[in-house]
């Protein structure tokens, strides 16, 4: 029996930057947050690579179609590194980054265009698993309406920098805002907790 020893994915430049850039909008920022909420989650399932973020209070998962599939499994990039992943493709918009995973040495190589390269150390701890975060972020068979609802504004704020248009959905009273958001290369969609009015 053979032991996979590394795995890689492929994406293009322009799909990563933009993918990378809306998910890190809602990770975990404060110096009290645990580790595994400072990341973004990537994973690849079918076709597709999924980016996920959390800070408890959102939600955000992004999605782009590869060219090829491959085995890659899934990584938690702290957001130090990945704000060093997008300083890496900067003024680069054509072209592919390859994303190895190397589990003897526990490590992350990032390339763009083969050229220019990271290497990263992944992040350990328990994330959210992408079924998890796809029944939360499925949207409900039949919304509730409501009278009023209160967030925080900056959290919208943010959805703003990732899309010009969002769709809001309200789902009754103290429930999680479903939220659409349209890329221009990666289907988005998300969570808003609602505060308590005072």
């Amino acid at each position: 029996m053979e032991t996979i020893t590394k795995t890689r994915l492929s994406v293009k430049v322009s799909a990563l930057g933009e993918l990378l850039d809306g998910a890190m909008t809602c990770a975990g920022k404060g110096k009290d947050t645990p580790s595994v909420l400072n990341t973004v989650a990537l994973h690849v399932t079918g076709e597709e690579l999924i980016a996920r973020a959390t800070d408890r209070y959102r939600l955000i998962e992004g999605r782009v179609t590869l060219d090829d599939t491959g085995e890659f499994s899934p990584v938690l990039i702290s957001l130090a590194d990945v704000k060093r992943i997008i300083e890496l493709m900067k003024g680069i918009s054509v072209g592919y980054v390859i994303i190895e995973r190397d589990y003897l040495n526990q490590r992350v190589s990032v390339r763009v265009n083969a050229n220019s390269e990271l290497i990263l150390s992944p992040v350990e701890g328990n994330f959210p698993t992408v079924e998890s975060t796809d029944r939360l972020l499925d949207e409900p068979e039949n919304f509730q309406p409501v009278s009023e609802i209160s967030f925080n504004p900056k959290f919208m704020a943010d959805f703003g920098k990732i899309s010009k248009r969002i769709t809001v959905k309200f789902n009754g009273n103290n429930k999680p805002i479903h939220i659409k958001l349209d890329g221009e290369l990666v289907t988005w969609r998300a969570l808003l907790m609602p505060v308590k009015s005072a």
